[in-house]
C-alpha cells in the first residue's frame, strides 16, 4: 500500500507508524493525521473506505485434523485452540 501511494502521489509526505487503532482514531480526531490505513475493526464516527481485500490463511501443523481441509470456518478453528 505504501509503495503504491508513493508511486502515484510522489509529492505526498507519507510516514509509517505501527500503533493501535484507538491511537490512530485519536490522532485523526485531533488532527495529527490526515488519513490512516488500517485493518478492521472500523471505528465509529470516522469515514472509512475499503481499498483492498486480501486473503487470510490459517496455518496449522500437518498432524492436526483440520490441516488437510481446503476451507475452514472460524468456529472450526476455535476448537483447535489449546491442543
Amino acid at each position: 500500500m505504501v509503495r503504491a501511494v508513493q508511486q502515484r502521489l510522489p509529492e505526498l509526505r507519507l510516514t509509517t507508524e505501527e500503533t493501535t487503532i484507538a491511537l490512530l482514531a485519536e490522532g485523526l480526531r485531533k488532527g495529527r493525521y490526515d488519513v490512516v490505513f488500517t485493518r478492521p475493526p472500523l471505528v465509529a464516527g470516522l469515514a472509512t473506505r475499503t481499498l483492498v481485500r486480501e486473503p487470510v490463511c490459517a496455518v496449522l501443523p500437518e498432524v492436526r485434523p483440520l490441516a488437510g481441509r481446503a476451507k475452514l470456518s472460524l468456529a472450526e478453528l476455535a476448537g483447535e485452540a489449546g491442543y
